[in-house]
């Protein structure tokens, strides 16, 4: 079996017990090798005592759990990582995925290490430890392309076509090294059919108006997902009947 070792950004933990969709799509491929057994899985994380128990039950996976470090001291670094990186100098982003870098020295015989991006800023750092062969990108998004990111790695895998052209444009990365890797979902999860009944005791308990259409975010109460633009744009809806719906971690908070 090869064996493969995943990179994350080390700001949530896996197995995931604080969100966060890169991570739970790690989580999904580990539990899919669990059933396969088609690969030896070296996972590195930030540490969680919850995760950490849970990854017990995981037999072919190996975690490398980071030690959270001083958050103001990471404040602060991600300041200067933030200033720096527009004059082409790259720092890690934090202590902790510095302390990652350290701790991807000592991993042997993988065959692939695939660095969850993430910052692509990260890349350079990553390609002084492994070999450019062996370094696989996973890009979420469209990654802020250049050439120098783009030397330091072998395959690009994005989640859509979209976003491996779009880092196409300012490298000379080959076609034929691009390898897009679609997300999916269970789609029976969202096609649920409930009663007017059940609707009605849904809105009820949420102290919703069952007459009110409901608009939903699902997703961390976080700068880069937009929530502060969700609040301005439902601000300027002038019809009294919609309502806003932000879940986070399964608790339920609505505006009227």
């Amino acid at each position: 079996m090869k064996n493969i070792c995943f990179i994350t950004q080390c700001s949530l933990p896996i197995p995931t017990t604080k969100g966060g969709a890169v991570e739970t799509l790690v989580e999904y491929i580990v539990d899919e090798n669990e059933r396969e057994k088609k690969y030896n899985i070296t996972v590195i994380s930030v540490e969680d005592e919850k995760a950490k128990e849970i990854s017990k039950k995981h037999k072919n996976t190996k975690y490398i759990y980071i030690n959270k470090k001083n958050k103001k001291i990471n404040n602060i670094l991600f300041y200067i990582y933030r200033v720096l990186k527009h004059f082409g100098i790259y720092i890690p982003f934090s202590l902790e995925f510095a302390e990652a870098i350290r701790k991807i020295k000592s991993i042997d015989n993988q065959d692939y290490y695939i660095y969850e991006a993430g910052p692509t800023t990260q890349l350079k750092a990553l390609s002084r430890i492994i070999p450019k062969e062996k370094l696989l990108v996973h890009l979420h998004w469209d990654g802020m392309s250049n050439k120098r990111k783009d030397e330091c790695f072998s395959y690009l895998i994005p989640v859509s076509d979209y976003i491996g052209k779009q880092w196409m444009k300012n490298t000379n990365r080959k076609k034929k090294k691009i390898k897009v890797l679609k997300n999916c979902a269970q789609i029976d999860q969202f096609t649920k059919k409930i009663t007017i009944e059940e609707k009605k005791e849904l809105k009820a308990d949420l102290n919703i108006p069952y007459t009110n259409k409901v608009i939903i975010f699902i997703g961390r109460i976080v700068q880069e997902k937009g929530v502060e633009q969700l609040l301005k744009a439902y601000e300027m809806i002038e019809r009294k009947d919609v309502t806003l719906l932000i879940i986070r971690k399964c608790k339920f908070w609505s505006k009227n």
